[in-house]
């Protein structure tokens, strides 16, 4: 899949973009260039372009204060809603459908490290599925967030968190369960 069917894909399911709307890349990184975070988001796609593209997007997102390593897994639909003043160390894992907010630091400790169940050490966070990181929070050392997790702000993340929890201060996690709004207007309870 190319940068160019990646950035439509991401547009489509985040509303900005129809289903049917077709148009050149660079119409839709113009098209793009009114919405702060989704240019953000492009850059960070771009990051694995060619020369020129790569250069450009590193200079806009230096220009924001976000530092992403070069070797960083980001699964799809990335948003940071307000995109201030971000670092995210080389190798870090990060999946599908995770926003971040301003001022988060996700990085190792690398005095630390966990052997996982493939026999690789990990020495960087790797983070689940559908997480929010709330504004001025870290995630420090090799720690796994599972999926469906939201992360408080102002907190600070060094122990491992399981899926469908809240997390806030110094990784406090809260015993209460993740209410979703669904379709319909009804709710479902994640345990």
């Amino acid at each position: 899949m190319s940068i160019s069917d990646l950035i439509v894909t991401d547009l489509v399911q985040s509303g900005i973009l129809k289903k049917n709307g077709k148009c050149g890349f660079f119409k839709k990184l113009l098209f793009v260039v009114m919405f702060r975070s989704v240019r953000v988001h492009v850059a960070i796609r771009c990051l694995k372009c060619n020369y020129f593209v790569k250069k450009i997007c590193t200079y806009y997102l230096r220009r924001k204060n976000i530092e992403i390593g070069s070797n960083v897994e980001i699964g799809g639909y990335f948003f940071l809603p307000h995109p201030m003043n971000i670092i995210i160390a080389n190798g870090v894992v990060i999946g599908e459908h995770v926003h971040i907010g301003q001022n988060v630091t996700i990085g190792g400790n690398f005095k630390k490290t966990m052997i996982l169940d493939n026999d690789i050490t990990q020495k960087l966070p790797i983070i689940g599925s559908r997480v929010m990181v709330s504004a001025n929070s870290v995630i420090g050392g090799p720690v796994v967030i599972g999926d469906d997790v939201i992360i408080g702000a102002n907190s600070t993340i060094t122990k491992n968190i399981s899926s469908n929890k809240i997390a806030s201060g110094r990784g406090d996690v809260s015993k209460r369960n993740i209410v979703v709004l669904e379709s319909g207007g009804s709710y479902k309870t994640i345990s």
